[in-house]
């Protein structure tokens, strides 16, 4: 294999493999923070609901315009407000039956849980009114930002990958070329000398590198 062969393939390797590296932190981190952050949406939705829902207070009236004034409708979102009984953490298996039953349990036993069934994502807290009735209420809706921004990403990401690779490749074989030409000089200045013309010298760079020692050697060699 030629020398500017090898570099090229280090190059593209080493392009590649960085790459791969940064790009799966990027999107792992990113897909990272859409799940918390819309989990946090849900949950932010479930409190203020409960208070909507269950509370009879005179100051639902303004949550409820805060609610429909400043959080927007997420796509294919859902409400749940299920009573739990007096003193029992059981609830009806009817009422059981309309969200998953895990999630659920989580929520009486940890006052807060989340839970997700392919895109579709639940956020639930236990909540108990000031007159001590307690309810799980729970908030599902689909993740847009993983089915949308995600996606996005990923392509993006893709697309990136793929354009710098063609680029390593483009400028790793100008450099190739320009670091063997003074190569294939020394080569053809080389060939010129022969038994008839001993007296003839490889001329010298003025930079002091390998190239130059190389002549330099050759040089006194002669």
């Amino acid at each position: 294999m030629k020398i500017n062969h090898k570099i090229i393939y280090l190059l593209i390797a080493t392009f590649v493999i960085y790459t791969l590296i940064f790009s799966g932190y990027i999107y792992y981190s990113i897909s990272e923070y859409a799940f918390t952050d819309f989990y946090k949406r849900l949950e932010i939705r479930a409190a203020i609901i409960a208070k909507i829902e269950v509370e009879k207070s005179t100051d639902v009236s303004i949550i409820k315009e805060m609610h429909d004034t400043y959080l927007e409708e997420l796509p294919r979102q859902a409400k749940y407000v299920i009573p739990v009984a007096d003193n029992s953490n059981r609830i009806d298996a009817k009422m059981q039956g309309e969200v998953p039953s895990a999630l659920v349990r989580r929520v009486i036993e940890n006052g807060s849980a989340h839970y997700s069934v392919k895109n579709k994502f639940y956020s639930g807290i236990f909540y108990t009114t000031q007159a001590g009735e307690k309810y799980v209420v729970i908030v599902s809706a689909e993740n847009y930002f993983y089915t949308h921004h995600i996606s996005y990403l990923r392509n993006l990401l893709f697309t990136s990958l793929t354009v710098g690779a063609l680029w390593i490749v483009f400028f790793s074989f100008i450099i190739s070329r320009t670091m063997d030409k003074p190569v294939q000089k020394i080569i053809h200045e080389v060939q010129k000398i022969g038994s008839e013309n001993l007296h003839l010298r490889l001329y010298t760079p003025e930079q002091n590198d390998l190239l130059r020692k190389l002549t330099v050697t050759f040089n006194d060699m002669l």
